[in-house]
Order: structure tokens, then C-alpha cells, then sequence
């Protein structure tokens, strides 16, 4: 087993006459083979720096983050791009977004029984792109106390599944969407304002659930195409709309 381990990112800082400058900081790592782990963190560090995983085989992690046992963890950090690929079967990809303004993530997995978990707390304009190529993969995000958030998971494949989750925020949601067999997606919102969730789903044994309990001015989407069909929607609060579609 492999592990690659980035020290914490610190903000560099020069100071020469009262003057100050930051620079950008850049986490680079790369495996190609099996049961490989990778763990960055990156804490105040200057803004438009980067984090880039590339994983190729099965059973790869970018993992857990609070058990530093593989993951991406940013805290305060502004203007980020981060991007994860993994190439297999079987591979973890977490990542960790707490107090950032402006961050662009992208995870890309392609393979079968991956899983791919994302949390953002107190983040602002910031965007998370999940996209799955395979068969049993999962999706999980949470999070709390968001303005303006993007987060969008695409599964394309069989036997997918994702599950979303947010409190406490505003201007933002989930997108969601499904391609294969057995689909099923879940998502549930606490006190948001306008906030919105969308989920399409195309193939053979759909399911979808959305709640939004305390929401305003916020709007749940369901579009599902083919066989199995199931879609709840539940919303409570004010000016909220509830749309489902089923062909």
C-alpha cells in the first residue's frame, strides 16, 4: 500500500518594508496502481491555489479526511481548484470545504463500486461537479450554513445511488442526474431560501425523494423517463414550487 501525504498548506507570507505577497499554492499527487492512499490539506493558504489527484487502478482512496487516512480537506481557503480522477473499481474520493469563498471542485470516477463523498460548510459561490461512469457507484454530500452554493452529480450506469443533504442555506442546491438501471436519488434540504433541487432520471428502476421542510421561495424539480417510476416531493413554508415529471 502506497500513501502520499502533503503537508499542510500554510500561506506564505513575505513581509519587507511593510510590504506583503502572496503566492499560489500547488498539491500535486499521482498513483497508478492498486490500494493507494493520498491525504492534502491545504489551510489559509493565498488564493487561486490548486490540489490535483490522479489515481489509476482499484481500490484507490482519496479518503477520509478527518481520520487522515486519505481525503482533501480545505479550511479558509479562497478561490480553489481542486480536481480528483480515478481510473477503476472499488476507489474513494472525499473532500472536506469548510469556510471558502469561490472554490471550483471537479471529481471524475470511472469504473464500478466507487464512491465519491462531499461536505461544505460556511462556503460562498462555490461549486462542486461530481461526474460517475460505472455500475454501483455512490454519491453522498451534506452541509450547512451555504450562499450560493453549485453542486451538480452526474451517474451514468447501472445501480447507482446518491444521497443529499442541506441545512441552513440559501441560493443554491443539488442537480441531479441518473442514467441506468435501479436508479435511486435522495435529497433533503432544512431552512434553505431560495434554494432549488432538480433530479432527471432515465432508466429502468427509478426512485427520488425530495424534502424541503422550513423552505422559502424555493423550488424541487422531479424528471424521471422510463419503467419503474417513483417521485415524493414534500415542501412546508412559504412561496415554494414542486414540479414532477413521469413519461
Amino acid at each position: 500500500m502506497n500513501y502520499a501525504i502533503s503537508c499542510v498548506a500554510a500561506g506564505l507570507l513575505l513581509s519587507a518594508g511593510g510590504a506583503s505577497a502572496q503566492f499560489q499554492t500547488t498539491a500535486t499527487i499521482t498513483h497508478n496502481g492498486v490500494d493507494n492512499q493520498s491525504y492534502v490539506e491545504q489551510q489559509n493558504v493565498s488564493s487561486e491555489s490548486s490540489v490535483a489527484v490522479a489515481q489509476t487502478g482499484n481500490n484507490n482512496r482519496v479518503g477520509d479526511p478527518g481520520a487522515r487516512t486519505g481525503g482533501i480537506l480545505q479550511r479558509d481557503t479562497n478561490r480553489m481548484n481542486i480536481n480528483v480522477v480515478q481510473q477503476g473499481d472499488n476507489n474513494q474520493a472525499a473532500f472536506s470545504q469548510i469556510l471558502g469563498d469561490f472554490d471550483l471542485v471537479f471529481i471524475n470516477q470511472n469504473g464500478n463500486g466507487n464512491v465519491a463523498a462531499v461536505r461544505q460548510n460556511d462556503v460562498y459561490e462555490s461549486v462542486v461537479r461530481i461526474d460517475q461512469s460505472g455500475a454501483g457507484n455512490v454519491v453522498e454530500s451534506d452541509g450547512a450554513e451555504s450562499l450560493a452554493f453549485g453542486f451538480q452529480a452526474s451517474q451514468s450506469g447501472s445501480d447507482n445511488a446518491l444521497r443529499l443533504n442541506r441545512g441552513g442555506s440559501a441560493f443554491g442546491g443539488p442537480r441531479v442526474s441518473q442514467d441506468g438501471i435501479g436508479n435511486r436519488a435522495l435529497s433533503t434540504q432544512d431552512q434553505t431560501t431560495f434554494a432549488f433541487v432538480e433530479i432527471s432520471q432515465a432508466g429502468i428502476g427509478n426512485n427520488a425523494t425530495v424534502s424541503q421542510v422550513n423552505a422559502e421561495v424555493s423550488t424541487a424539480r422531479i424528471t424521471q423517463v422510463g419503467d419503474g417510476f417513483t417521485a415524493s416531493i414534500t415542501q412546508t413554508g412559504s412561496g415554494n414550487d414542486a414540479t414532477i415529471y413521469q413519461h
